[in-house]
Order: structure tokens, then sequence, then C-alpha cells
């Protein structure tokens, strides 16, 4: 994953990014969906680990995560957007 991220945005140091998300990570127990939510049923375990996890925010370019943006209360914001309108 590091490696990915790097790769798009070589102009970006991510170690420290990467690190704060490692340290503050935490195990959750999903809920389930009585129905899906995302056009690609893969993609829903990312909406539903965030509903579990009481996140407001996925960090992701998925398309189908980010037609989604808002549901349940969840935000999708792509990495450029996330860097620069939360980090920068």
């Amino acid at each position: 994953m590091a490696e990915a991220l790097s790769e798009r945005f070589p102009a970006i140091d991510l170690r420290p990014i990467l690190e704060l998300v490692t340290v503050n990570a935490d195990m959750v127990s999903l809920t389930e969906s009585a129905r899906p939510i995302c056009d690609d049923p893969d993609d829903d375990k990312f909406f539903l680990t965030a509903i579990s996890a009481r996140c407001k925010l996925i960090v992701s370019g998925d398309k189908h995560l980010l037609v989604k943006s808002g549901y349940a209360r969840v935000q999708v914001l792509t990495p450029r957007d996330f860097m620069e309108k939360i980090l920068l």
C-alpha cells in the first residue's frame, strides 16, 4: 500500500501519515447491511467498517465509493482532496 501511494504522490512524504494511521488504528466488528450499498458489492465493506467504527470519512479514489459519498453521513474524499482539504 505504501509503495502504491508513494508512486501516486511522489512529492509527499507519506511515512508520517501511514505511521499515524498505524499507531491509531482500531479493530472493529462490522455491522450487517440489509441491502447493498455500492454498485460493486465488494466495496460495501468500506462503508460498513466506517459505520461500525463511527467514522465520518473514507479516503479512496474508487468511483463506486465516491458516488455514495454521504451515505450514512460518511463522506468519501479522494486522496488528493484529503491531502488538500484535511492535511494541508
